[in-house]
C-alpha cells in the first residue's frame, strides 16, 4: 500500500472504494480523487491507497457521499464501494466469489429489495461471468430471501476479477453499460469518455479552459466530454464524414437538452483535418484535442508523415500562442515524433503509453514553441 487518501462514505460495511480505468491512467484517477477530497476539505491525515494495472483502491472513512466521489472521478469507467476483497486461491473462481460475498455479508438487504449480480470477470475463462453471478446470487437469496431481478433491481452487487485478486461489493458506477451521456449516434471507433477526460486534463482544459477544436470528431466523444467538464464554452468539430458531422451535431443537442449545453457558437463541420487553415482563422483555439486514425479501422490508406505533417500545420495556425494539442495516436508514434521534430513548431511535454481494448495507443500533448 502506498500513502495517499482515505475516501469517506456513509456504509460502515464499506471498506472502500475501487476505480477501474484504462492501464497507464492510474495517476489520472488519483489526482482526481485529491482534486475532490480537497474541494470537500477533507482530512489528508492516515491516507492509504493501492493501485494495479488499470485499477485504484482507496480505504473508507466517514464523511464523502460515494456517489458523489464516484462521479468526479472521470477518468474512470467504473467504479464499486468494496465491502470485501481477498487473493485469489486454487479453488474455481465461483467458489472464492461466494466465499468472499458470504464472508462481506448483504446487509443492505435486510428489507428485502430486489438486486442482482454483475461480475467483471477480467482475464478468467469465458463462461466465468455466469457461474460466478449464480453462485453468489444464490448466496444472498438464501442468506435473506431478497428477490433477483435483472432490471429492476435496487442494488447491484459487483464480483471485480483483476491482478490476482477479487473485489466484491455495490457498483456505483459502470459506464460499460450506463454510459455517462446518452449518444444519438456512435461509431466504433469512438474514444471512450474517461480516455477523452484524461486527455483534457493532461492538456490543461480541465482547469483552464478555453475554446477547443476536436478536428477528426466521430460521434463527438472529446466534444460532449468538454461540454460536461465546462458547459458554456465554444467547442469545434470537424470529420471528413458527413454522417458524423450530422451525427455528432446531434449528440451535442442531446447534451444540451441534459443540461451540459456548449458555448454560443459550436458547431461541426465536414472538413479534411490536413486543411485547418481554410476553416478557421489563425488563432482563435486555445486546444485541440483528438483521437486521430489508428490506420486499423480508419486511414487504412493515410499517408501518415504527411497527415501528421499537415495537421501540424493547420494546429500551428489555428491555436493561439500558447496553445497545446493533445492527440490519441495508435502505432504511429515514431512516425509523430518524427513529424513533430521535422515541423520544428511544437515541443512535445508529455507523452504515455495506455491500453484500450487491446491496443497500445499513446497520448501525446504538444505545446506551440515561443516564436
Amino acid at each position: 500500500m502506498d500513502c495517499f487518501y482515505q475516501i469517506a462514505c456513509y456504509n460502515t460495511s464499506m471498506q472502500g472504494f475501487l476505480f477501474l480505468t484504462a492501464p497507464g491512467l492510474e495517476d489520472m484517477v488519483k489526482s482526481e480523487i485529491l482534486d475532490f477530497l480537497r474541494k470537500e476539505s477533507t482530512s489528508t491525515e492516515n491516507i492509504q491507497s493501492g493501485s494495479g494495472r488499470g485499477w485504484v483502491f482507496v480505504t473508507s472513512v466517514p464523511g464523502i457521499v460515494p456517489e458523489e466521489l464516484s462521479r468526479a472521478v472521470t477518468c474512470s469507467f467504473r467504479t464499486i464501494g468494496v465491502k470485501g476483497s481477498a487473493k485469489r486461491g486454487g479453488s474455481p473462481a465461483e467458489i472464492e466469489a461466494a466465499a468472499l460475498a458470504e464472508r462481506s455479508g448483504f446487509p443492505e438487504l435486510k428489507k428485502h429489495p430486489s438486486f442482482r449480480i454483475t461480475c467483471f470477470p477480467g482475464s478468467e475463462p469465458s463462461g466465468t461471468a455466469r457461474l460466478v453471478e449464480q453462485s453468489v446470487g444464490a448466496n444472498a437469496v438464501n442468506s435473506t430471501g431478497a428477490p433477483v431481478s435483472l432490471k429492476k433491481y435496487s442494488i447491484n452487487y459487483g464480483v471485480e476479477f483483476i491482478d490476482q485478486r477479487i473485489f466484491f461489493g455495490t457498483v456505483l458506477k459502470n459506464e460499460e453499460d450506463t454510459p455517462r451521456y446518452r449518444k444519438q449516434f456512435q461509431v466504433r471507433t469512438s474514444v471512450r469518455a474517461h480516455i477523452a477526460a484524461a486527455m483534457l486534463r493532461l492538456c490543461g482544459y480541465t482547469g483552464q479552459p478555453g475554446v477547443l477544436l476536436d478536428p477528426c470528431c466521430g460521434s463527438g466523444t472529446i466534444l460532449l466530454e468538454a461540454a460536461s467538464v465546462h458547459p458554456g464554452i465554444r467547442l469545434y468539430g470537424v470529420d471528413i464524414d458527413p454522417k458524423c458531422v450530422e451525427g455528432s451535431q446531434r449528440n451535442l443537442k442531446a447534451l444540451a437538452k441534459a443540461g451540459a449545453k456548449a458555448g454560443d457558437g459550436s458547431r461541426t463541420y465536414q472538413g479534411d483535418a490536413r486543411k485547418l487553415t481554410e476553416m478557421f482563422p489563425a488563432g482563435n483555439i486555445a486546444f485541440l484535442v483528438s483521437n486521430l486514425p489508428f490506420g486499423i479501422r480508419t486511414g487504412k490508406k493515410i499517408n501518415f508523415y504527411s497527415f501528421y505533417r499537415d495537421l501540424l500545420k493547420g494546429a500551428d495556425r489555428v491555436l493561439m500562442q500558447k496553445g497545446r494539442a493533445a492527440l490519441l495516436i495508435g502505432r504511429n508514434r515514431g512516425i509523430l515524433e518524427r513529424a513533430v521534430e521535422d515541423d520544428n513548431k511544437f515541443k512535445i511535454i508529455h507523452r504515455r503509453a495506455i491500453e484500450v481494448a487491446g491496443l497500445h495507443p499513446a497520448v501525446y500533448i504538444l505545446q506551440k514553441k515561443e516564436p
